[in-house]
């Protein structure tokens, strides 16, 4: 036998036992991998539905007005126009 010959059969057998214990150890690890994966499907979850929640109650919260006063004279047409769109905007 040739040093060579040798040295291969050496490294399979070697493979071989590392290859044995890691398809003992896959079907562990592979659960492992899923709790981690539904884990922070979960968090990310539940921090969207925070944010939504969140963000329903600010606009529930905001107040609307229904009528405006100015006592200033000289307001454009156009004015008037851009301030009743920002206030259809905000109660919609």
């Amino acid at each position: 036998m040739t040093d060579e010959h040798f040295e291969e059969l050496w490294q399979r057998a070697e493979a071989r036992r590392y290859s044995d214990e890691l398809m003992k150890d896959y079907p562990a690890w592979r659960q492992r991998q899923a709790l981690r994966s539904r884990v922070v499907m979960g968090c990310v979850l539940i921090v969207v539905l925070a944010t939504a929640g969140v963000q329903m109650l600010a606009r529930r919260d905001t107040k609307g007005f229904d009528k405006v006063y100015c006592n200033r004279t000289g307001t454009s047409d156009a004015g008037w126009a851009e301030l009743a769109s920002e206030m259809l905007m905000l109660n919609a």
